[in-house]
């Protein structure tokens, strides 16, 4: 039995297409409703990690434009995400449009 247990946003969805600041506040809503109902059931694993990595990421793109994401696979709920299991690669190549709609996505995240 092969259950991996996944995320349930990529941590590349602010740079996901369109990059438009509108899409992503409803993409967002729609994730912490997710994230609600999971933590309704009390699922508090891996969906503290996942948020976790959400926000580091955030942080990360404002401060050094890098993305930090992992492919590490959780096999168990109560699997860990430790640093080693971090990767960062750099931003994608952005137009000036693009620019400014992914700061107006950062500040409101």
């Amino acid at each position: 039995m092969n259950n991996k247990i996944k995320f349930v946003m990529n941590t590349d969805w602010l740079l996901e297409e369109p990059i438009d600041s509108e899409h992503k506040e409803y993409k967002l809503l729609s994730y912490f409703q997710k994230l609600n109902e999971k933590l309704d059931k009390m699922e508090l694993y891996p969906t503290f990690i996942e948020l976790s990595l959400h926000l580091a990421n955030i942080k990360t793109i404002i401060s050094d434009k890098k993305i930090i994401y992992t492919d590490k696979e959780f096999k168990t709920i109560d699997d860990e995400l430790l640093i080693n299991d971090l990767k960062i690669k750099e931003l994608p190549k952005l137009n000036s449009i693009e620019l400014q709609e992914l700061s107006k996505i950062l500040s409101n995240s």
